[in-house]
């Protein structure tokens, strides 16, 4: 049961029905919420009246870069038919009004934390939103300035010239340089949908230069048992049919975006058994990562072996494929026509084989040891930070009505998927490994990491005989988050006198290190989107021990 108001925050309480009985004693408290206060200027200074101002959480709206990583928040959703829907999109604005004769609007109702300020009006165009720190109560206030706009007329058509009515696209901008050749991390980017003519006018928007960009529809991923993940936004777009133009203040465009033959990728995997069945293939585009579980273009091979990948734009991929559970995946590079309407693969999986026997410091066989490989990468220069193995992170938040966090899982995925562990003899096992040379880890809560590189050949068993892990030390802690910031942060710990870092994140400003190798080491944290590191500490790591830290995050 949820009671809303214009000026509290949202009351819910839970209450059981049950058959024929009348259920009473309910009571919902609802929390005054804060206001704010917005003014909107033109240029020139005078107020701007009827302007459509909107609150949103920075945490759900902001997307850039950290570090050389790539940050960008998404909300889940969980629809009737129990799958869940990956946005690109806010939940939804916390509070919108309209701004009067004086410029002037006022939202009230609102949660603390930071928030970002938007206006809308039908002739004129935000400069730049405006950020605000909403607080537990009282009020606030924020000032908006906003300029003639231009418009762009987009009209969508198939390659015979006709108009397509409800295609998608993208309008990435202002600031673009569609030169670089990627524009997912440029500018701002709003998806629009063409009317009942194939066309569809967009602005006022701000001066400068912009990409228009055909988008695909939605890409559902069924994981069995009930539960499908949809994406929606980013990575739909299709790069071939990017369009550039400029707009003046006052100005006006036409572009015209034609729809391209999308290709079909069709394909069969072979082992020296024959067809192999329930093997994962993905096509990832060039320059992007390959995400395990959560890949755009991704199929698996039916009872005799086939396996078909729709909906694919003209570059050259990345094709990926082995079995379900895979350590190291074989790849290949896959190049598609513009326009091509198919094309067809004969894969073959890799028949080479690792075998070794794990074993504690004591001479006893270790259980339960995760193997994981990546390709070799020579040692840095000194003063140089290693490469590091790219991981990608999905952080999934269930939000209560409130706006408090109703707790947290996080599912990680790192190239090279993982899932071979040895066995209560020590024996561990890879197989289906592509010829090449690799950094084999392997990994076990209470014991240091230790890695090894080999050379593997084709279709070759390569014994690697008995390793040894020594136990490790355990370091754990909390990293203190500012209120209304988003409850994720990135640890990092380093051993003093050189060594590639280890990275993990703070679920609800919790972490936990394993397997630390006795030593000096310093520590810090950041938040999920900050760009800046908090102050290190330096910690001791004990075999066997455990060393607890509290963190701050940079400001």
């Amino acid at each position: 049961v949820v009671a809303e108001g214009e000026d509290h925050l949202d009351a819910t309480e839970d209450v059981e029905v049950r058959p024929g009985e009348a259920t009473s004693g309910l009571r919902l408290v609802a929390r005054r919420g804060a206001s704010l206060t917005v003014t909107v200027l033109d240029l020139q200074g005078e107020p701007v009246a009827d302007a459509d101002v909107t609150a949103s959480p920075q945490s759900q709206q902001n997307a850039g870069r950290s570090g050389g990583r790539r940050i960008v928040t998404r909300d889940i959703r969980r629809t009737a038919g129990g799958n869940v829907e990956v946005l690109t999109g806010r939940r939804g604005p916390l509070g919108t009004a309209k701004t009067d004769d004086r410029g002037v609007a006022v939202l009230k109702g609102l949660p603390p934390g930071p928030v970002e300020v938007k206006a809308v009006h039908q002739e004129l165009a935000l400069v730049e939103p405006g950020n605000a720190e909403i607080p537990s109560g009282g009020g606030v206030t924020a000032g908006l300035r906003m300029q003639r706009g231009g418009f762009v007329q987009v009209a969508v058509v198939d390659r015979d010239g006709e108009p397509i009515t409800g295609a998608r696209f993208s309008v990435v901008g202002p600031g673009v340089d569609v030169s670089s050749g990627n524009i997912e991390t440029q500018g701002r980017r709003d998806s629009h949908t063409t009317g009942d003519d194939g066309s569809l006018e967009v602005g006022p928007l701000q001066p400068g230069d912009y990409v228009a960009v055909l988008a695909k529809g939605p890409v559902t991923r069924n994981f069995g048992g009930g539960m499908a993940f949809m994406s929606m936004g980013d990575g739909q777009e299709i790069k071939s049919t990017m369009f550039p133009f400029s707009l003046a203040a006052g100005g006006a465009a036409e572009v015209e975006l034609v729809m391209p033959v999308l290709t079909t990728v069709r394909g069969t995997v072979h082992d020296a058994q024959g067809p192999a069945v329930g093997v994962d293939v993905d096509l990832v585009p060039e320059g992007e990562p390959r995400i395990p579980m959560f890949g755009q273009h991704r199929a698996q091979t039916d009872e005799t072996g086939q396996f078909e990948i729709e909906g694919l734009d003209a570059g050259t991929y990345t094709l990926s494929y082995g079995k379900s559970g895979a350590v190291m995946p074989a790849e290949k590079t896959v190049l598609l026509a513009p326009n091509q309407e198919s094309h067809a693969e004969t894969l073959v999986l890799p028949g080479a084989v690792l075998t070794m026997i794990v074993k504690d410091d004591q001479g006893s066989p270790l259980a339960g040891v995760k193997a994981g490989l990546r390709k070799y990468q020579p040692p840095s220069p000194p003063g140089q930070r290693g490469n590091f193995r790219r991981t990608n992170a999905v952080a999934i938040e269930m939000i209560s009505a409130d706006g408090g966090p109703g707790g947290m899982s996080r599912i990680s995925m790192r190239s090279g998927e993982g899932g071979q562990t040895s066995d209560a003899d020590g024996r561990l096992k890879i197989e289906g490994v592509p010829e090449g040379k690799y950094t084999l880890t392997l990994e076990h809560g209470d014991f240091a990491k230790i890695t090894k590189v080999v050379d593997v050949l084709r279709d070759r068993v390569e014994d690697l005989g008995e390793l040894t892990m020594f136990s490790g030390g355990t370091v754990k802690g909390t990293v203190n988050l500012d209120e209304g910031m988003i409850r994720v942060a990135e640890v990092e710990i380093t051993a003093v006198g050189g060594g590639d870092p280890r990275r993990e994140m703070a679920m609800q400003g919790n972490f936990t290190f394993a397997g630390v190798p006795p030593g000096t080491y310093t520590i810090r944290a950041r938040s999920v989107e900050g760009q800046v590191w908090g102050p290190a500490k330096t910690i001791e790591a004990k075999a066997g021990e455990t060393e607890e830290v509290v963190l701050d995050v940079g400001k």
